[in-house]
């Protein structure tokens, strides 16, 4: 498929859209900014600009944005969304509503809370992106500097509220720093909403004077005051208790962006680059540590996923939903009380072997069953029920290439195909012409598929390191080039050459001039109907 990725600064971002790269879909990235997530005007033009231009099979987003919706439903195509935040009061938008909408929760406590707005919203559990946190490769600078027994990366959150902000009655404050005090010492359920007051939530937020929502959003005083206020400074109190209390008990580094001037014995090594360092911090440090915020009541946060992905040791506290993917003390550890968190820290500090086995448990895990490509391959066929569309095969711009293949076989006697990168796979269109007058193996370079499936074309399914000195009459590479840096395009192209002297990729001016510059390859272009490809020859030494 083709895809219009819009992109606002989510650190899920990169990681989604590499995977759907990998996945074989066309992705072209927005990245204008979003001034209003409602009613920006200009973004609006821009999108709709760029719909006009192309032909898009979706528009992509993380997390669900209104004006994207509002765009969507003008130029009927859809609009798929996962909301890896809570809470996320767009939902309370009317626009949720939208038939262009295909919203995907992270949460099950709130995909149960809106799932009556519409039959397109759909539960969908985060994951990670395994195969981009095994290229972060470790040198002895790295352990030297990240090592350690206890790490914590995040926010201590009390720059994400303004409950300390709003002047309200001592009585009332002390109403509410009591319930707070409660609801820090409660792991796996949030009380907050059972025990507060209809007159201290009216109380409250006649004092806060946030700004008036739009006209079409419906959310309760309530939800703003337990969600926005409470709930984000529950998570400040409890931060602040654990860490000051690891730091206290254990060699613990802290990675934050905030203030903790008032916690000197804290070593705070400043901010982590997301997709440098705190890879590296996960795989160095003994144990890891996450802290679920209350306002996400049932749902695995994505810090998780990606500490299990970098093959890290998590303790993390109880969440419901834990135990629908993961087992407690065989592929993470779980912590139900402060005094908990403590007792199992010291206890795997002790016990190396144990803890080694439940990181590389955790780590084998999430890379079978819980990475990106599987989340977005279960979205997209939500969405489309048709498995095809989940490897980019039938959009425009492959159909063309295929025809232009099949076009150019039909003109030369082979018999042998390697297709490298599996461009063939899974388009039952495809079976005709292609099987069984050749015989077709397979390489996965970019995604994998199911080897047993009945409408397989190929003979085998190979590893291309673990391919013998088998020779093929013509070894097709289309879109997998794109993927590659020049170097591994080079060294690609050298473990080719010993399985066939004939290699077919789609065109592009900069592949042309790179093989043009090795005396070795003698590269001319084919254009074949409406799709232009490069055929490359290897010249026999």
């Amino acid at each position: 498929m083709r895809i219009l990725f819009c992109s606002w600064g989510n650190i899920c971002e990169a990681d989604l859209e590499i995977s759907l790269r990998y996945m074989g879909h066309e992705i072209d990235v927005l990245k204008a900014k979003i001034k209003n997530k409602d009613y920006d005007a200009d973004y609006l033009n821009i999108v709709s600009n760029e719909l006009l231009k192309c032909r898009y099979d979706c528009l992509f987003s993380i997390n669900y944005i209104p004006i994207i919706s509002r765009v969507c439903k003008v130029h009927h195509i859809k609009y798929i969304s996962w909301t890896v935040d809570s809470p996320w009061f767009y939902f309370n938008s009317e626009t949720i509503s939208n038939d262009c909408n295909y919203i995907f929760i992270f949460e099950r406590q709130l995909y149960e809370r809106f799932r009556k707005k519409s039959t397109q919203i759909y539960y969908m559990p985060l994951g990670t992106n395994v195969k981009y946190w095994d290229s972060i490769k470790l040198s002895e600078e790295d352990r030297l500097r990240f090592s350690t027994d206890v790490s914590f990366v995040g926010s201590l959150y009390e720059d994400k509220h303004d409950f300390d902000k709003v002047e309200i009655p001592d009585y009332l404050r002390g109403y509410f720093e009591g319930i707070i005090e409660a609801q820090t010492n409660v792991y796996g359920y949030n009380f907050l909403n059972d025990v507060i007051t209809d007159e201290a939530v009216k109380e409250f937020s006649s004092c806060a004077g946030w700004n008036t929502l739009g006209r079409d959003y419906q959310v309760t005083e309530r939800e703003i005051v337990l969600t926005e206020f409470i709930g984000k400074k529950c998570a400040e109190v409890e931060r602040h208790r654990v860490v000051s209390k690891l730091a206290k008990n254990f060699k613990f580094d802290l990675y934050t962006l905030s203030d903790t001037k008032s916690m000197p014995y804290v070593n705070n090594k400043g901010p982590a680059d997301s997709r440098i360092d705190m890879p590296k911090i996960f795989k160095c440090s003994k144990i890891n540590i996450n802290m679920t915020i209350k306002t996400i009541e049932t749902g695995i946060p994505l810090r998780v996923y990606d500490i299990m992905g970098c093959g890290g040791f998590v303790i993390t506290n109880y969440q419901s939903e834990i135990n629908e993917y993961f087992i407690p003390d065989v592929d993470l550890v779980v912590y139900e009380s402060l005094e908990d968190l403590v007792y199992k820290i010291s206890y795997y500090l002790q016990h190396e072997e144990e803890r080694k086995k439940i990181a590389q448990n955790g780590y084998h895990k999430v890379k079978e069953l819980y990475t990106y490509e599987k989340r977005l391959e279960q979205i997209i066929q939500s969405v489309w029920k048709n498995k095809c569309n989940c490897y980019g095969i039938n959009s425009h711009k492959s159909i063309h290439q295929y025809l232009a293949l099949k076009s150019l076989l039909s003109q030369i006697k082979i018999t042998n195909i390697l297709d490298v990168g599996l461009f063939l796979y899974n388009n039952e269109s495809l079976l005709d012409g292609i099987t069984p007058e050749y015989i077709v193996d397979g390489v996965e370079i970019v995604y994998q598929i199911d080897h047993t499936s009945k409408q397989c074309i190929y003979r085998n399914i190979y590893k291309l390191d673990n391919m013998s000195d088998m020779y093929y009459d013509i070894i097709i590479m289309i879109e997998i080039l794109k993927f590659l840096k020049v170097d591994e395009i080079l060294c690609l192209m050298a473990q080719l050459k010993r399985l066939g002297h004939t290699i077919l990729v789609d065109f592009d001016e900069d592949y042309m001039t790179l093989f043009k510059s090795y005396s070795e390859y003698n590269v001319q272009s084919l254009q074949l109907g409406e799709c232009k490809l490069l055929l490359i020859t290897v010249n026999e030494q």
